[in-house]
């Protein structure tokens, strides 16, 4: 990169770091148990707690598990130890992510513009993109497999669209391919299925150019392995590898298989007009650069393609961040309809201007509900801070069961620890899973559980067990228990 890029790089950077602190909502500005308008944070919670046990010497996958690769998990623990009481150490660090994303889409914009100023101007009206509030009310595992899919786009681009390439050019795309590779498999492993279509592409060039494979399957190989070996030989040496493979690979997958049988969340997500806007805004700038590209014309259509046929499979809304960087490609239509003045550019240009009003009017809701922050302590909002204040005020790390639901942060001030493997129940959970929860209560092993206000059978078997209601007031949808002492709950059975 030239100066003239990283002066105007810079701007892009610092108007996002603006942007980014009232939207972001692991950002001071906002709630850390309650994000916007009072949305139940359902997976920063669980990815935070397990950052915590890893940097506090518990076992990943033996002592607690979540259904996510170990990367995710170091980059939560490093998160906790800048910030131990809150999100603020991830709010950092996908902050850096999301300025390096912003950077290789900077530079892949550039691949095809040739403008320094265009391409901050591009890059620049994508950010807003990226938080679209239905689908990112709180931090996901799609947020820190961001960089690896820009980065990804970016490489593969520079090899599809640039002119006498070197080996070194080659050797550093196949490399970081296979670093983002590795990096998504450790993260979440859907991801890398979605990256694996710039693979495609590069190797279909590569064989048009009749250069030698090897090579560069070596060094994609590398790239991979800078980033798994060192998780597998750690989890190797904890006794931890095999546990693993259970969690990750086996029972991942009966989990999202329970989930959805008998469910329809295609259906759902199709009912969904805000996603599917989106959806439809992604695919039409990918679509429509068919009509401005001069070589590998259906590139970033398959690669739009792709990215959606996979999210609908799996019909999740929040999977739709992960299509970020592709979002370069809606003003990139737009600049080449100015530019060229053709009327296949310029009727794309129009279309796309109808989607992003559809955008804008789905969503219109969705700004006023404290999308710029919101941390004023509501009723709803004062009752679960006092369940999490009172945990503080007892115990500093204390073992936390979540039986039956899901990690809510209400152990974040006292730093609560799993209390074992599945202390935090998924949806779709496995018999496995269930048992675990269910022996961890009979042990007495965690300090505090919490119990869903409507589960009876859960409920009584946590009292009959030696555990007594916490009374205070009602608040969101669950009663917090504390372990009767046991020596004090020795008297009580003999008697």
């Amino acid at each position: 990169m030239k100066k003239r890029d990283w002066i105007y790089f810079a701007l892009v950077a610092v108007a996002f770091a603006v942007w980014y602190y009232f939207v972001c909502e692991d950002s001071p500005m906002h709630d850390f148990i309650f994000s916007r308008d009072h949305i139940d944070r359902r997976d920063t919670p669980w990815f935070f707690t397990c950052g915590k046990a890893l940097m506090n010497g518990m076992v990943p996958y033996v002592e607690f598990a979540d259904s996510k690769g170990p990367l995710l998990w170091v980059i939560y623990g490093i998160a906790y130890l800048i910030s131990p009481c809150d999100y603020f150490g991830m709010f950092i660090i996908d902050g850096i992510g999301y300025i390096a994303s912003l950077l290789c889409m900077f530079l892949t914009v550039k691949l095809f513009t040739k403008n320094s100023t265009a391409a901050a101007i591009i890059t620049l009206l994508t950010v807003p993109f990226l938080f679209i509030p239905s689908m990112h009310y709180e931090t996901k595992s799609e947020d820190t497999s961001f960089i690896f899919m820009a980065l990804s786009l970016w490489q593969t681009c520079k090899i599809l669209y640039s002119d006498d390439l070197k080996d070194r050019d080659w050797h550093r795309a196949f490399f970081l391919w296979g670093l983002c590779f590795g990096g998504t498999l450790m993260i979440k492993y859907n991801s890398s299925a979605m990256i694996g279509i710039f693979l495609v592409f590069m190797l279909i060039k590569l064989y048009r150019e009749k250069r030698r494979f090897w090579p560069v399957f070596w060094w994609a190989v590398g790239g991979a392995a800078a980033i798994v070996a060192p998780l597998v030989i750690y989890l190797l040496g904890r006794g931890a590898f095999l546990a693993f493979v259970d969690d990750y690979f086996i029972q991942t997958p009966q989990t999202v298989a329970n989930l959805q049988a008998g469910k329809s969340y295609f259906m759902q997500m199709v009912n969904r007009h805000d996603f599917m806007w989106v959806i439809g805004m992604i695919l039409a700038g990918c679509i429509s650069s068919i009509f401005w590209l001069k070589e590998w014309k259906y590139f970033p259509a398959a690669v739009g393609a792709w990215f959606i046929a996979l999210i609908m499979y799996f019909a999740r809304g929040y999977y739709i961040i992960i299509c970020g960087p592709l979002m370069v490609f809606v003003p990139l239509n737009f600049y080449f309809a100015v530019k060229n003045h053709r009327w296949t550019n310029l009727l794309c240009a129009a279309a796309m201007v109808t989607i992003l009003a559809f955008v804008g009017y789905t969503h219109r809701n969705w700004y006023t509900k404290e999308y710029f922050g919101g941390k004023e302590m509501t009723p709803r909002r004062q009752k679960a801070h006092a369940m999490d204040d009172y945990i503080a005020s007892k115990a500093h790390k204390p073992l936390i069961l979540y039986y039956g639901c899901s990690d809510k942060a209400y152990g974040m001030s006292s730093e609560a620890l799993p209390a074992c493997r599945y202390w935090s129940l998924q949806g779709g959970y496995t018999q496995q899973m269930g048992d675990d929860q269910q022996q961890c209560v009979e042990s007495r092993v965690p300090d505090f559980i919490f119990v869903k206000t409507d589960a009876k059978v859960r409920t009584e078997r946590v009292v009959k067990n030696g555990y007594r209601k916490v009374n205070l007031a009602e608040s969101t949808k669950y009663h917090l228990y504390e372990r009767i002492p046991d020596e004090v709950w020795r008297k009580t059975r003999k008697k």
